[in-house]
């Protein structure tokens, strides 16, 4: 293996936007389901970096017709995704809850379930 080469690998994977979105998101999702703690995600995100970069390697010396530039492209389009549905689930999240905490304030109109609505007309 030439370590020229892989100096090279080395050199266009810190030029690649798509990869560290995706890995940025993935270390966020994993932070919203619990299974990265606080104070750990440079952690995980280093060591998802040095796995993408040893997949960088191999594809290089043994898929070479697959570009980096593809990948970097297919990782930014995952990336958004994912960030587009974790934005979604946080918004669930959100929503309930605040519908949770304004109905135990028993805010009027804003506090109020359609249960309760239909008790207080009948009355």
């Amino acid at each position: 293996m030439d370590l020229t080469i892989v100096l090279g690998i080395l050199v266009q994977f810190a030029q690649l936007a798509g990869v560290a979105a995706l890995l940025a998101a993935v270390v966020n999702v994993f932070k919203y389901f619990g299974v990265v703690k606080d104070g750990t995600a440079g952690s995980w995100y280093a060591a998802f970096s040095l796995v993408v970069m040893t997949l960088l390697v191999y594809f290089h010396y043994f898929i070479p017709t697959i570009g980096i530039e593809f990948l970097d492209a297919q990782a930014a389009i995952l990336a958004k995704i994912l960030l587009i549905v974790l934005g979604y689930v946080m918004q669930l999240k959100v929503g309930s809850g605040t519908a949770s905490t304004l109905k135990e304030m028993q805010i009027p109109v804003l506090g109020a379930s359609a249960s309760e609505a239909t008790l207080l007309k009948s009355k």
